[in-house]
Formats: C-alpha cells, structure tokens, sequence
C-alpha cells in the first residue's frame, strides 16, 4: 500500500484591513478565495493557490485602485467636500480617543489646541499617543482620498494640521491648529453620526 497524503487545506480565515479596505482570504467550496469589500460593498473577488499569495493581490489590486483614483485627482487640493466624504467613510474606523481629539480640536477657537488639552480630550496617558491617533486618522484620511504624499511624519500630520512645530521639542503646551477644511468636514461628519 502506497502512503497517500490527504490533501489539508489552510483552514486559516484572513481578514485585514488594509488602506480603508478589507481584505478576506479563505479556503472556500474547495478552493482558495479572496474579497475585497469597502463599507459594505463588494468591490472584487480573487482565487489563488494559497492564502498568503491572494492576500498580496488582493493589495495590489487596491493599490492599483487608490493609484489610479490619485491620478484622477492630479494636483488638485482636496475641497471641504472632498474631506466630508472622506470623513464619512473612515467614521467607523476611527478610534473613539481620536473622534474626541478631532471633536475638541474642531470646536476649539482658532481650531487650535495644546497638546496637553488633545491628550485630556482624548483621555490619552502620553503625548506620543496624541500624535500617534493623529497620524492614524490622518493615514486613513490619505488612503481614503488617494493622497500620494510622503508618508514621513511631518507630511502625515501636515495633511490635518497647519505648520506642525518640530516634533523632537514639543511640550504639553506645544499648540496645533487643525486645517479649517478638516475642522468644517469633521463637524459635518458628527451631526450625521452623532443623530
């Protein structure tokens, strides 16, 4: 008798979320599947051999959709409506500290805050996780309208904030003004979720 090997599917189910999209692979009626949905919507299917090889195309094929979105947009700069819709999509995804911070901030006069009164707002223990839920909003903010900018710390946090002070000397009392476009988008974006 011959030592036949059953053949064991990965029965791993992956999901990630990747630039505002998420990404499902499965071993699925007997084959390797991926999805791609976007707020609920089904936006493309893949199969493969295996679930690490679809999650990969599964990438390339959202990077070739924000690639070819950004190229729609040229140099462009975003409108306040441009913002809004951003801000609706991503809503879900951000964290409950971040929507506090972007609150506070966006009714602050001048839109402009300490980062000690970021950090209460948010009910963060440190001013690094200030920075951090900023820069996380505004990856999101980025992926969701196809910004090719930089992805180096001053750009991410400049594509939120005005003049974004030298962040290896800033204090409690370091102040940062959100962008009025963002500030106006934001506070649209909360009477639609917060009713």
């Amino acid at each position: 008798m011959g030592d036949e090997t059953k053949f064991q599917p990965d029965s791993r189910i992956l999901k990630i979320e990747y630039r505002n999209y998420d990404l499902i692979a499965r071993f699925w009626k007997d084959e390797y599947r991926g999805r791609i949905w976007k707020n609920n919507e089904k936006i493309a299917d893949y199969a493969g051999n295996d679930l690490d090889s679809i999650v990969e195309n599964l990438k390339k094929i959202v990077d070739k959709k924000i690639l070819e979105k950004a190229r729609q947009q040229g140099d462009k700069p975003y409108s306040e409506s441009e913002f809004t819709a951003a801000f609706k999509a991503i809503y879900p995804k951000i964290k409950d500290g971040q929507k506090a911070m972007l609150s506070a901030h966006s009714h602050a006069p001048f839109v402009t805050l300490s980062l000690e009164k970021l950090r209460l707002a948010g009910d963060y223990s440190t001013l690094e996780l200030v920075l951090e839920g900023y820069k996380a909003v505004s990856i999101h903010l980025m992926d969701e309208l196809a910004s090719m900018e930089e992805r180096t710390e001053e750009k991410v946090l400049g594509f939120i904030l005005n003049m974004v002070p030298e962040l290896n000397c800033y204090n409690k009392n370091t102040k940062f003004s959100l962008k009025d476009s963002v500030a106006s988008s934001y506070k649209k974006v909360l009477t639609v979720f917060q009713n």
